[in-house]
């Protein structure tokens, strides 16, 4: 029995090998279906993030193709939508790049950006070659096991840029005042490596001096903040200073620049807090938007 029982058990595997081989070969040919949905920058899922970089391929692709050259357009979007109208010479780009998504449900809308030579001729009638950055709008659909283009991208006018609510930097700072002259010495100390900085910063504050040191010699152009500093403030006062600054190297290259401070009081004196990362508003937004701008990468000025 025990013989019997193995022979069989032989069999068993010596056919179900080859069938769990082919299963998963076909495992292996059949569509994927995409991960499940997780929230990436700025609230957009990974899929939807994806499907940016589908349709500025996708943007590329019809941007590059010909009458007679279409390229892999048509695994983008149905040859009935585009080849009447593709040109005999291939457009010339470079620097293409993801401007903004957008996603509702299922579409994530795209604006690609890319800088497009054309001519253009002055007021003489002379053509030149110029660079343009133009924008292009691609609806995507994004399906469970991948993306399709829904129509052609469409040439849409430059996005305008969000507007950013007033800074909150009401009154005029001199450096006669001891926060002024306060915000002086450390600027001078943090960016030219003149004087010790820790003279200038709280005790437990972690600012550390720009090293090596990127200037030798700067000016105030503004000082303002957003509390008078009048009298003789008790310690823990806090002010918030936006100084804006005039900075030279040792070649006499200058750059204007600006800081917005947090400044504390402590034994009777003012003592930077921190670098701020961002200068500090007069009204606060919380509004969340699902629309990214990524950053370009670096190509350079390469002709497509």
């Amino acid at each position: 029995m025990a013989t019997t029982i193995g022979t069989v058990a032989l069999a068993f595997c010596v056919v179900s090998g080859p069938l769990a081989l082919l299963n998963s070969c076909a495992a292996q040919g059949r569509p994927v279906a995409a991960p499940a949905q997780s929230t990436g920058t700025e609230g957009l899922s990974v899929e939807h993030q994806a499907a940016g970089e589908y349709a500025l391929a996708f943007t590329t692709s019809w941007l590059s193709a010909t009458r007679n050259a279409p390229g892999d357009l048509e695994s983008y979007i149905d040859r009935s939508t585009f080849e009447a109208g593709l040109s005999e010479e291939p457009w010339t780009y470079r620097d293409p790049a993801v401007a903004s998504i957008t996603a509702v449900d299922d579409i994530a809308t795209v604006v690609v950006s890319v800088s497009v030579k054309e001519t253009s001729y002055d007021k003489d009638g002379d053509a030149s070659e110029i660079w343009a950055r133009r924008y292009f709008q691609v609806p995507v659909l994004v399906a469970g096991q991948g993306f399709k283009a829904a129509t052609l991208p469409t040439p849409i006018a430059q996005p305008s840029s969000p507007s950013l609510p007033g800074l909150g930097y009401g009154q005029q700072l001199t450096t006669a005042d001891a926060a002024g002259t306060t915000v002086m010495e450390f600027l001078t100390a943090y960016l030219t490596g003149a004087g010790d900085i820790t003279r200038f910063i709280s005790p437990d504050s972690e600012i550390s001096a720009v090293s090596p040191a990127l200037f030798v010699q700067l000016e105030p152009v503004e000082l303002r903040t957003d509390t008078k500093t009048e009298g003789e403030p008790a310690d823990g006062t806090e002010i918030h200073v936006l100084a804006t600054i005039r900075a030279a190297n040792v070649d006499s290259r200058a750059l204007s620049s600006t800081y917005a401070l947090t400044l504390t009081v402590r034994a009777g004196r003012w003592e930077v807090q921190s670098v701020d990362p961002a200068p500090l508003f007069s009204t606060a937004s919380s509004t969340t938007t699902t629309e990214i701008t990524p950053t370009p990468s670096p190509t350079g000025d390469t002709e497509q």
